[in-house]
């Protein structure tokens, strides 16, 4: 955020589909305000969200010599998992802080943060947000944050077969995921492609 009435904003970064980084403390003459931090999950199974997960920034404050600093911006969360539930009450957050208003100057908001959720099945009811603090100038304002959620499931790239004989032939895949389950790999064979033999 923008601090005292001045400065400048700071650029958006991180990896949107890996957040890995928390967010960054918003300037102030007296200080610095708390930005929010870094959760990363990683389950083999569920991950069940009924509560709040926060990385929020925290709101600017005025110090003494009324010199209004800049909200912090939201943090990251990264949750890597086979599935993904939660109730309505349930809240995944990473928005940046608000920023406070003196006489004669005001703050910039923090920039919301990122949230990225990999999963392969997703039950989740409850609130995502990675929304920018609210400044009372416009042009002080924090970039919006950025969530997404994508799906992990298996997935194999075939290789053309070799040593291919009148009866015998050598398959070959890369395996690039299991979609976090135990990996199981069965190999078809008939007179048509998709027998209905495996092995």
């Amino acid at each position: 955020g923008t601090g005292g009435g001045g400065g400048t904003l700071g650029n958006t970064y991180g990896d949107s589909n890996a957040p890995v980084e928390p967010g960054s403390a918003g300037g102030n003459y007296g200080g610095s305000t708390r930005a929010g931090g870094l959760v990363w999950l990683v389950a083999r199974d569920t991950v069940a969200v009924n509560g709040d997960i926060r990385a929020r920034g925290n709101q600017s404050y005025s110090t003494p010599w009324l010199d209004v600093g800049g909200g912090g911006s939201g943090g990251g969360v990264y949750i890597q998992c086979r599935t993904l539930t939660g109730s309505s009450t349930g809240r995944i957050l990473a928005d940046g802080g608000m920023s406070r208003y003196d006489t004669s100057w005001s703050g910039g908001s923090g920039g919301g943060g990122r949230i990225a959720v990999w999963r392969v099945s997703d039950s989740f009811q409850g609130t995502l947000s990675a929304s920018n603090g609210p400044a009372y100038d416009a042009p002080r304002t924090g970039a919006t944050g950025t969530i997404v959620r994508l799906f992990t499931g298996p997935a194999i790239t075939n290789e053309p077969a070799e040593n291919v004989g009148v009866t015998t032939a050598d398959l070959v895949a890369t395996l690039t995921s299991t979609g976090m389950a135990p990996t199981e790999v069965w190999c078809y064979w008939g007179t048509v492609d998709q027998g209905e033999n495996r092995s």
